[in-house]
């Protein structure tokens, strides 16, 4: 049977591989992105000046960038890469705090002292994803200053 500590250390470590998983996706979406929308101008370029391709097709194919950026900037995969991996290294923080810096075993209070932070850690983060990347339509609502 796992202890407190070992349960409570456990659910942080596979909380900070969620983490870095998600930031590494993100990191990979971002980075394919940007390389298709590059890869994309330069193929519409290419089309344009050496080939006799319709300019219909030419045209079609030079909307792709501009579309890729747009989904870039809008979903923010830089940014959100950097919000998963830091909150990844303050999960490493409470982590090596459970492991090195308290007792072992711990006792009971220390355990829920743990506990609590890593729940301030989650709500915090959370509060920091709607504000960073929530989608605010106030405006839509409540005219264009959100009044």
């Amino acid at each position: 049977m796992e202890s407190p500590r070992e349960k409570l250390l456990k659910s942080i470590r596979d909380s900070g591989t969620y983490q870095a998983n998600l930031a590494r996706i993100d990191h990979a979406v971002g980075l394919i992105l940007l390389l298709l929308a590059i890869g994309s101008s330069g193929t519409a370029a290419l089309l344009g000046f050496a080939t006799q391709v319709r300019s219909s097709y030419i045209g079609a194919l030079a909307l792709v960038p501009g579309s890729l950026a747009l989904l870039a900037t809008t979903v923010k995969f830089d940014a959100r890469a950097q919000w998963h991996f830091d909150k990844k290294r303050a999960l490493n923080g409470l982590e090596r705090r459970l492991e090195f810096e308290m007792p072992n075993p711990p006792t009971a209070d220390q355990i829920a002292l743990i506990a609590n932070e890593l729940t301030k850690i989650h709500q915090t983060f959370g509060k920091r994803w709607s504000r960073e990347f929530g989608q605010n339509w106030a405006w839509a609502r409540h005219g264009h200053n959100g009044k």
